[in-house]
C-alpha cells in the first residue's frame, strides 16, 4: 500500500460524503471525500470493525491535484469558460470544467475552506474509482 501511495499529493485516511457514487461537484462528476482522524481507526481492531462496521475508509491517490479555496471557484470557472472560447469551444459549464481539468493534467481537485458546503473544511474531489483503495 504504500508504494501505491508513494506518489499521491494526499496521504491519510479518508471517508466518502454522500454515499458510493459518483456525484455532481464543483469540479464535475466525482466521488467526495475528506480525511478523517487515523488514530481512531487504528484503534480499533479487526473483530471490532467486523462486528460494528463503520464507513469504509479509503487511501487515496491523487498525483496532480488542483488546490483551490471553494470561495475561488467561480473565478476559476469564468477562467475556464473565456480560455475554452477562445479556442472556439461553445460547451455547457460542466463539460468546460471537465475539459480544462484533463487539458492541465489534473487527476483531482482540493478544495479548502469547503465547511460552508461539505461541511468540512477540506474535501478532495477524484474522477475515477482506481484513485481510491479501502483500508
Amino acid at each position: 500500500m504504500k508504494h501505491w501511495l508513494a506518489g499521491s499529493a494526499v496521504q491519510g485516511t479518508y471517508r466518502l460524503l454522500g454515499g458510493n457514487v459518483q456525484q455532481r461537484t464543483p469540479a464535475g462528476r466525482g466521488l467526495v471525500l475528506t480525511e478523517v482522524a487515523t488514530d481512531t481507526t487504528k484503534r480499533r481492531s479487526w473483530w471490532q470493525r467486523l462486528l460494528v462496521p463503520g464507513p469504509t475508509l479509503y487511501h487515496v491517490r491523487v498525483e496532480h491535484p488542483l488546490t483551490i479555496g471553494l470561495g475561488e471557484w467561480k473565478r476559476q470557472v469564468k477562467q475556464m469558460k473565456r480560455e475554452a472560447a477562445g479556442l472556439g469551444l461553445d460547451i455547457e459549464t460542466d463539460a468546460v470544467i471537465e475539459w480544462w481539468l484533463d487539458r492541465y493534467a489534473y487527476d483531482g481537485v482540493i478544495f479548502h475552506g469547503a465547511a460552508q458546503r461539505y461541511q468540512f473544511e477540506r474535501v478532495i474531489v477524484v474522477f475515477r474509482r482506481n484513485q481510491l483503495a479501502a483500508v
